[in-house]
């Protein structure tokens, strides 16, 4: 979809790091989900430049608020003017390098 729309570089952050670095080394986790993977491969492969890496959960809150917004989709990609308050407010910080710093206590 990404590329079709002309995007040449995607950049995936992913909340689980077991599963950003089995991209990043290009492998599979197990049998049931070497499907998924080789569908990932094949969306990757498309893209001159793709960075895959681990974000905490807590930093990636835009996605977290889509995430949790029960919405029906019919189409691949969804284009608005309004949008929820919060995700106005999170996308506003992102743009102006709001970050947030995160302590995680071993």
């Amino acid at each position: 979809m990404t590329s079709r729309m002309g995007f040449l570089k995607v950049k995936l952050n992913i909340v689980f790091s077991v599963i950003a670095e089995t991209l990043r080394a290009r492998s599979t986790l197990d049998v049931d989900n070497h499907n998924m993977f080789l569908r990932i491969y094949k969306l990757i492969d498309t893209h001159e430049e793709i960075s895959i890496s681990h974000t905490f959960r807590e930093t990636n809150q835009c996605a977290d608020v889509l995430a949790n917004i029960k919405v029906d989709i019919v189409e691949d990609i969804v284009f608005g003017e309004n949008f929820p308050t919060c995700i106005t407010q999170l996308v506003d910080g992102d743009l102006s390098d709001v970050f947030f710093s995160m302590f995680v206590i071993v």
